[in-house]
């Protein structure tokens, strides 16, 4: 209720300046009207006409300079922004299907389509899995090109071994794809910030302006909290320049049956932003607030249904991680 009573103060407050300019130009042409009305000398009326068509003038070439301006400076933001790369779309997907049931697993699934746009080729694109619970085996990742499994398996290109990061590593901790952890076990532990990482590569051999999708997808138990009815979330991280970002968690068969998706009862930190519902952070993992209110006011927020959660970004901004929340309901 308090985010509806903001959202309408605030258009009321943006549709009163609007109409206030709107309002105050009719008067100025008015007075100005009558004060021309007034003088009864040709030769005065000339001059009087002139020196509001000199004043007009100025006030458009200082308008124009202030845009050219501000033109000028999107522009060399814009160069300084790597094209080498475009990232056309990003989707990234959450699946609760039968198997949830059984061993509360989920899919996951991240579809990609890239353009190169450089001269030579671009060979091979970097994906990274953290979690601060269980990341999967290179063996049990499934990939799609195009929308079609490679017809030869993908010899794996490892970038980094399974690791625990931000604590003290001990010969135990540190994991390779040979010694890694089952797909059902749990390495959260209570108060502890520790993320599991695995780097790979996936190889594209892109020639200039080609394009390809590919998809990452696997089994995972990150989403346990979901599961249990407590805060859970997606996030991406935008590395390149990209045209649309897209989330969707779903649903389907026996899931469908047992749980349904809610948005999050929890208030977020930030008191604009209402219930928790989403957040842009930046590398540093600091809150992107202008980014935020900016989604916020545009009203691209996500769409929360029973079985259905979405939310679409255009031109998500580079450099940032965008993190959406949810929680699973359990049906009585």
């Amino acid at each position: 209720m308090n985010l509806f009573i903001r959202r309408a103060w605030k258009w009321l407050i943006e549709n009163f300046f609007a109409y206030f300019r709107f309002m105050m130009i009719l008067i100025l042409t008015a007075i100005m009207v009558y004060l021309f009305s007034l003088i009864s000398d040709v030769t005065l009326k000339i001059y009087y006409v002139i020196g509001i068509f000199l004043v007009g003038v100025i006030i458009l070439a200082t308008l124009y300079i202030k845009d050219l301006s501000q033109y000028d400076e999107k522009i060399r933001l814009f160069e300084n922004i790597a094209q080498d790369l475009k990232l056309q779309y990003l989707i990234r997907e959450v699946i609760f299907d039968d198997e949830t049931i059984t061993d509360n697993t989920a899919t996951s699934s991240i579809t990609r389509k890239i353009q190169n746009k450089m001269e030579e080729r671009y060979q091979k694109y970097q994906i990274v899995v953290k979690s601060n619970r269980w990341v999967p085996s290179y063996e049990d990742i499934n990939f799609k090109f195009n929308g079609r499994p490679p017809a030869d398996p993908i010899k794996p290109t490892i970038a980094e071994p399974i690791i625990k990061k931000e604590t003290p590593l001990s010969e135990t901790e540190i994991r390779t794809l040979t010694s890694r952890p089952p797909l059902h076990y749990n390495h959260k532990k209570k108060d502890d910030d520790s993320v599991y990482i695995l780097k790979f590569f996936v190889p594209l051999d892109l020639r200039t302006n080609e394009s390809k999708e590919f998809e990452v997808s696997y089994r995972t138990t990150a989403y346990n909290d979901a599961l249990s009815g407590k805060v859970d979330y997606v996030s991406v991280d935008i590395n390149h320049v990209s045209e649309r970002l897209s989330f969707q968690i779903l649903l389907v068969g026996k899931a469908r049956e047992k749980y349904r998706i809610k948005q999050c009862a929890e208030i977020d930190s930030l008191p604009h932003m209402g219930s928790l519902c989403f957040q842009i952070t930046d590398s540093s993992d600091q809150r992107m607030i202008l980014s935020e209110k900016e989604l916020q006011d545009n009203h691209i927020i996500p769409f929360y249904s029973d079985y259905k959660v979405e939310w679409t970004v255009l031109n998500p901004k580079m450099g940032y991680k965008y993190r959406l929340y949810f929680t699973l309901d359990t049906k009585k």
